[in-house]
């Protein structure tokens, strides 16, 4: 609003009604284009690539006004709006999380339009979204393991143990690259021996893949300040 009143104050239209409808209609074709292009930023590589962390960046400098950014001096201090920050998280959400999983997602970072949402907390929600689908896809590799018939179902005291193990593995690390090896692994290795151990201690009641995947995304979630 401020810039529509500055560009209304240099300009001084004769139809100003007009030219505010038009000046609101570029910056929304702007700021829609803007978004497109640091989604794709963003998903032109991967966590375990180096310039992954150097594409965050220049996507939320995508996003500032390059205007403030130049007359604050310091990109670190620039921010992005809550309106900007729930729609590139929305669509980030859309391209990588389930469709049962995103609600939580988005939940756990909640704003309001007219929020200042400044670099290290953009940079976090883009790595909790990505962690988080790299962390469900393992997760439902090792359930799938678990169920080669396709019954959607598995011993839940089974499910109870894995999430323990996916706990314990993913958690554990300090750093993204050994975080994801780790994950790797679990879909290869101890699932067979963690089976034999938790199996014979069945009482019966089952998880679908469903129910173990929410598990797994409010296991994650509540854990979320160990990938900050």
């Amino acid at each position: 609003m401020r810039g529509a009143l500055k560009s209304l104050v240099a300009n001084q239209p004769t139809d100003a009604i007009g030219f505010l409808s038009e000046y609101f209609q570029h910056f929304y074709e702007d700021k829609h284009d803007k978004l497109e292009m640091a989604i794709s930023l963003i998903q032109s590589s991967n966590l375990c690539q180096s310039v992954f962390e150097r594409n965050i960046f220049s996507a939320f400098e995508m996003l500032t006004d390059s205007a403030e950014r130049q007359s604050q001096g310091n990109t670190k201090m620039s921010a992005i709006t809550g309106s900007q920050f729930s729609d590139l998280l929305c669509s980030l959400a859309s391209v990588y999380l389930p469709r049962e999983q995103r609600d939580a997602y988005l939940r756990k970072y909640n704003c309001h339009d007219f929020e200042a949402i400044i670099f290290p907390m953009y940079r976090s929600a883009v790595y909790c979204c990505v962690f988080l689908a790299a962390f469900l896809q393992c997760a439902t590799e090792v359930y799938q393991k678990l169920d080669p018939e396709k019954s959607n179902k598995v011993e839940k005291v089974v499910c109870d143990g894995l999430i323990t193990y996916l706990k314990d593995s993913f958690f554990s690390q300090n750093d993204s690259v050994s975080l994801l090896q780790s994950g790797s692994r679990l879909s290869t290795f101890k699932v067979l021996s963690l089976l034999k151990t938790l199996r014979p201690l069945s009482t019966n009641h089952f998880m679908t893949l469903k129910e173990f995947l929410s598990a797994c995304t409010h296991l994650f979630l509540s854990n979320i300040t160990s990938l900050t």
